[in-house]
């Protein structure tokens, strides 16, 4: 995805330069262009939410491990004593 802010007076998806008519309305050439960097924008925000995400099945297992762990170092010191 290409974001072009170099220049405010450029199309935000393809960096030519915008008419004086599309200055004042938009910060693209077209709907076509507006419609693409959205789709695209989205698709990028999507897959990084998606990326850090651990399935429920992943975080009950690493609580568990976790709870073990622990009670093994509980035992432990309390046999120690």
């Amino acid at each position: 995805m290409k974001i072009r802010i170099d220049n405010p007076n450029n199309c935000l998806y393809c960096g030519r330069k915008l008419s004086f008519f599309h200055l004042f309305r938009d910060l693209y050439c077209n709907n076509s262009h507006r419609s693409a960097y959205a789709r695209e924008f989205n698709d990028l925000a999507l897959s990084r939410l998606l990326t850090g995400q651990k399935s429920l099945a992943e975080i009950r297992s690493e609580r568990c491990e976790r709870r073990v762990k622990a009670e093994e170092l509980r035992s432990s010191q309390l046999m120690e004593c």
